[in-house]
C-alpha cells in the first residue's frame, strides 16, 4: 500500500507547494480546496498519481464533515492543514460572520480533521 496524504488548501500557495512536493515523493493525494477548476489543473498535471479531489468550503460544517469522513476511512500517512482565509481590515470592522469564517477555517477544521 502506498503513502497517502490529505492536503487542505491544495489549489494554491503553501498547500500547492506541499502537494507538488508530496507528489514528487510518490504520495497518493487527497486534495482539498474550494475551487474545483484549480484542483482539476493539478490532476491534469499528475496523471501518474492516484488523486482524489474535494471541492469543499472548510468554513462550513458540511465541508468539514465531508473531509473528516475521508480522514476517518482512509489510512492517511500525512495530513497537511494549509487551508487559509484572511480578512485585511481593522479588528473593529471585522463582522461576526467574517470572524466565524476565520475561526472555522483556522481552528475548527484543522482540529476536526486531525482527530480522525
Amino acid at each position: 500500500m502506498g503513502k497517502l496524504a490529505l492536503v487542505t488548501g491544495a489549489p494554491s500557495g503553501i498547500g500547492r507547494t506541499f502537494a507538488e512536493r508530496l507528489a514528487d515523493d510518490g504520495y497518493d493525494l487527497v486534495l482539498v480546496g474550494r475551487r474545483h477548476d484549480r484542483l482539476q489543473e493539478f490532476v491534469a498535471a499528475h496523471p501518474e498519481l492516484r488523486l482524489q479531489i474535494m471541492a469543499v468550503d472548510l468554513s462550513t460544517g458540511g465541508g468539514v464533515h465531508a473531509v473528516a469522513d475521508v480522514c476517518a476511512r482512509e489510512p492517511l500517512t500525512m495530513l497537511v492543514n494549509s487551508a487559509g482565509v484572511a480578512h485585511y481590515m481593522p479588528l473593529a470592522e471585522l463582522s461576526v460572520e467574517k470572524a466565524q469564517e476565520l475561526v472555522h477555517v483556522k481552528v475548527v477544521a484543522p482540529s476536526m480533521l486531525a482527530r480522525d
